[in-house]
């Protein structure tokens, strides 16, 4: 009886000092001044009142905002604790505020954890803007060559290209804006961003591109370089500079408007791309989810295009160009079961085209005016998936594939928003399977030309074959502990085309032997070994172009060509390669076979932990089976380059880049057997760089 009063009165008092534990860490509560998802500005003044106060005797609190202590910036007021902000101010973003007992032993326990959201300075609830700036050199310090005819334009030089980027992101309530930003400088005039639009007037920095997007609930506003469409025969990803409106009309609905520059610009000048109304592309897109709750199961999307160009060139590149208009309309539909393994993608588009008079091209000279055309294009694709994952064993699966396809271009179609091959006809099908490891394709594709048949105009069709296997042997035969490493992974690939002209072009000067009737067969292997510490690969490739019209029946090319390919990894930081091949080109109507050899080397070797060692040399072989002519090429090249990082932190890599020298000599040696010429040249070149990236 004593035994039970002495283990109950244990009990009691274990269970008391628990109690007490527990009434501490559970009912003692912290309350605020603000609601935990308020956001408040970096001055806010903060009032934790802790209920029930603590005593003397309990310790004291102390208060962390994320992992800084700023419990000295908390000042006891009565039962609260308060912060007001005076030379340090409270941290911008999403944190949370954590306030702890330490008891007068010095142990810590966790009363409350609080989230605390502070506005931005600039009063946004998320700010950041993330900069990167990089700068290229590129120079050479040493050169030599022969003949004197060889001599480059400039024999040393030290050339500076330089890039900002800057990505920009700012958040309060619903209200997202971003912005990316890309400039480019130069230090050579030749190499300015857009010296073949300006010459010497182009300036050596210059904006690249840039695009700013608001985004408030439904509404979507862009402006810089920006991408509209996805029609592929009215306006398919058109990119340019201009603005863009994007909206979100409830569940199902959605619309998008662009209005964009004619060419790719770049550039200060012509800041959205809208200063000529005679040279944009305007583009609408009304999408509808039909079903429900089920977005891109069933969709169908109207769009529109504008457009009229100027014969003016893109900044970067030069072309031929005519003054354009065009307008149109086109439906894009897009299905699929709810499994994905029924798709299908259709579209049809109706455009008319002209091209309006160019006083550029006229030149006051009366021309015959292109007449206005109205054209139409289609095209579907389905895609069936007939067997999915059947299980043919425990570690074989079986699947295949179908895929049809059709599309039609009339004659003369033309949008200024799209590229599409007019006067076109194609369809095909293709067959896609896999058994475990093993896959392997078949696809046909039967197209042709002059839809309207006229009589005095060529019509070619084109009949193409396709096969490819790939047979991976060491990974289906080795098993789960190896023992197969000398059986390589197969592949094969095949190809049978075949062009031919419809009929004998009438009152066009044509004869038979102008009209193609070409078979083309080609055929390529590979065999791959693959060690722990070596790899060997075989390749060969054979093809034939028979050519079968009359008078052109001798007209056959044959090409054959074997490629050996061999790896070493010694240790860990060397790298050996060794490349060999063989190559003929026969060509039967001039009985004449061509012979290449070709064999080349490579080293690598990681000298430190930083820097890297590189070597390799090639020589190329050519002669023909008479010794007509004979040819050699050889190539080095040695570098030695270097990374370094500085002023490293735990978030960012402050500064890092590489540095290379590099040496380089091309040389090659041309005879003629016949008339007794021989032709040698060479070049070297020692080159440096460096390329440095901040932030």
């Amino acid at each position: 009886m004593l035994r039970f009063k002495e283990g109950f009165i244990r009990f009691m008092v274990l269970s008391s000092i628990l109690n007490i534990s527990n009434l501490f860490s559970q009912d003692r509560k912290i309350q605020t001044n603000w609601e935990q998802d308020q956001w408040l500005s970096r001055e806010s003044t903060l009032v934790l009142r802790v209920n029930p106060s603590l005593k003397t005797s309990e310790g004291n609190l102390a208060v962390f905002i994320g992992v800084t202590d700023m419990t000295d910036l908390f000042k006891m007021e009565g039962d609260s604790l308060v912060y007001r902000p005076s030379s340090i101010l409270l941290p911008a973003g999403e944190n949370q505020l954590i306030v702890y007992r330490v008891d007068p032993d010095g142990n810590w326990s966790e009363i409350a954890q609080i989230p605390l959201r502070i506005l931005t300075k600039t009063g946004f609830e998320r700010a950041n803007v993330e900069p990167q700036v990089t700068i290229n050199n590129k120079g050479q310090i040493a050169e030599g060559h022969y003949p004197a005819s060889n001599a480059p334009e400039r024999s040393s030089y030290q050339d500076f290209t330089g890039q900002i980027n800057v990505v920009t992101e700012h958040a309060v309530q619903d209200l997202n804006l971003r912005s990316q930003w890309s400039l480019v400088g130069v230090s050579n005039q030749n190499e300015a961003l857009r010296f073949g639009e300006k010459g010497e007037k182009a300036p050596k920095i210059d904006l690249s591109s840039y695009l700013i997007q608001m985004d408030q609930g439904p509404v979507s506003i862009s402006a810089g370089h920006i991408s509209h469409g996805r029609h592929r025969y009215l306006i398919n990803f058109y990119s340019s500079r201009g603005t863009q409106l994007s909206l979100k009309l409830g569940s199902r609905l959605d619309f998008s408007f662009a209005a964009m520059n004619g060419t790719n610009i770049a550039g200060w000048d012509n800041f959205l791309g809208l200063a000529n109304k005679n040279h944009r592309v305007y583009g609408g897109t009304l999408g509808l989810e039909i079903i429900k709750n089920r977005p891109g199961l069933l969709r169908l999307e109207a769009s529109v295009m504008d457009g009229s160009l100027l014969p003016l060139n893109n900044f970067n590149q030069a072309n031929i160009t005519d003054a354009e208009k065009s307008q149109g309309f086109a439906f894009h539909l897009q299905a699929s079961d709810p499994t994905q393994r029924v798709r299908l993608e259709s579209g049809w588009a109706r455009s008319s085209y002209r091209n309006p008079e160019d006083e550029l091209l006229s030149q006051g000279v009366e021309l015959v005016p292109v007449q206005k055309t109205t054209k139409n294009a289609r095209y579907a694709s389905l895609d069936v998936a007939v067997l999915q994952n059947i299980k043919v064993s425990q570690n074989w699966m079986y699947n295949l594939s179908i895929n049809l396809r059709h599309e039609r271009v009339d004659p003369l179609y033309r949008s200024l928003g799209a590229f599409a091959r007019a006067d076109f006809l194609e369809n095909g099908v293709s067959v896609q399977s896999s058994l475990g490891l093993i896959g392997w394709q078949y696809a046909h594709t039967r197209s042709e030309d002059n839809l309207d048949n006229i009589r005095s105009i060529l019509k070619t069709k084109t009949r193409i074959h396709t096969f490819n296997l790939s047979l991976p042997l060491k990974s289906i035969l080795g098993g789960p502990t190896g023992g197969a490493f000398l059986l390589p992974s197969m592949s094969y690939n095949y190809n049978r085309t075949h062009q031919f002209g419809a009929f004998l072009p009438e009152n066009g000067g044509f004869s038979e032997s102008h009209v193609p009737n070409q078979m083309s067969n080609s055929h390529s292997g590979s065999l791959d070994w693959q060690g722990n510490r070596w790899q060997f690969a075989y390749r060969v490739s054979y093809s034939l172009q028979d050519n079968r019209q009359p008078g052109r029946e001798n007209a056959d090319f044959k090409n054959l060509n074997h490629t050996f390919s061999w790896g070493l990894t010694p240790f860990r930081p060397l790298d050996v390669s060794f490349d060999l091949s063989f190559e003929s080109f026969e060509n039967k109507e001039a009985d004449r076979t061509d012979l290449t050899r070709r064999y080349g080397f490579s080293v690598n070797l990681k000298t430190t932990r930083t820097s890297t060692f590189n070597a390799s040399y090639s020589n190329t072989h050519f002669e023909d089976d008479a010794l007509t002519t004979e040819r050699n090429n050889s190539f080095i090249n040695i570098q030695w380059s270097i990374g370094f990082r500085v002023m490293r932190s735990l978030e960012h890599q402050w500064v890092n880049g590489q540095f290379f020298v590099r040496y380089s000599r091309n040389a090659s040696d041309q005879t003629d057997n016949i008339f007794g010429f021989n032709d040698k040249n060479n070049n070297w070149s020692i080159n440096t760089g460096f390329n440095l990236g901040l932030f």
